[in-house]
């Protein structure tokens, strides 16, 4: 935490000082710095609603459909949980994107 915390203020010091140069192109610059922020901001927005969608409504239908695959196995029953199946999956891979988009970076863990 501290390290990244380091790294912003570095990264806020080279953009002032990019601002001092004389022939460096200030809207370019700060453009590229909003576009930044812009992201993020609608990163962590689809984070959070997609988080309270994943609670109050993916979730409890997949633990339904599994709980009704558990006691009636019907090709019903098999077809919702295949799709319940997927839907968790598809909520996970979206939650990864945000996560790529907020962080910046190509991959979550790792380098």
């Amino acid at each position: 935490m501290a390290i990244k915390t380091y790294k912003a203020f570095t990264n806020i010091t080279e953009m002032e000082q990019e601002f001092k140069y004389v022939h460096a192109d200030k809207r370019a610059i700060l453009k590229e710095e909003l576009t930044h922020v812009g992201i993020r901001l609608l990163a962590v927005v689809l984070f959070i609603l997609s988080y309270f969608i994943f609670i109050r409504y993916v979730l409890p239908y997949s633990l339904l459909q599994a709980y009704s695959l558990g006691l009636n196995l019907s090709f019903s029953s098999i077809w919702h949980s295949i799709w319940a199946t997927l839907l968790l999956f598809i909520s996970f891979h979206l939650v990864v994107i945000e996560l790529r988009l907020l962080f910046m970076r190509s991959r979550i863990i790792g380098k």
